[in-house]
């Protein structure tokens, strides 16, 4: 079920990625000392039942090293679901990128005259210089 509802249906990052996570992986992360139900950094993690609950998916929760989410999900399901989760998330993080990042084309990069023309004049004053 979206978050939000009306005016159109829009899902959280949270959601999202709780559909991509396995319903078998239940795990808690710590990544700091502080008082872990009061954490407004939102640093630790907690997936239960597939569903993340707190947190954020970061390079030290997500890594494939120990105690991870990507080494839990093989450990505990095995290479198929890692598999499946490692594309989905690929899928999802470009699916955002193509809608909210920009591009730079060849025509972004090219000089307009007077650009050029003033590239000319410092290049003119340099030569006089060193030259």
């Amino acid at each position: 079920m979206p978050a939000i509802i009306k005016p159109v249906p829009l899902w959280t990052g949270k959601q999202i990625m709780s559909m991509i996570i396995p319903s078998k992986i239940s795990m808690i992360q710590r990544k700091d000392k502080d008082d872990f139900w009061r954490n407004v950094k939102d640093s630790g993690m907690i997936i239960r039942r597939g569903e993340l609950i707190m947190g954020a998916l970061q390079k030290e929760i997500v890594g494939s090293g120990a105690g991870g989410l990507i080494h839990n999900i093989w450990l505990d399901i095995g290479p198929d679901a890692t598999n499946y989760f490692l594309t989905t998330a690929q899928r999802i993080v470009n699916n955002w990128l193509t809608m909210n990042s920009f591009s730079v084309g060849a025509a972004d990069v090219v000089p307009t005259a007077n650009c050029r023309h003033r590239i000319s004049l410092e290049r003119d004053k340099t030569d006089k210089i060193y030259w």
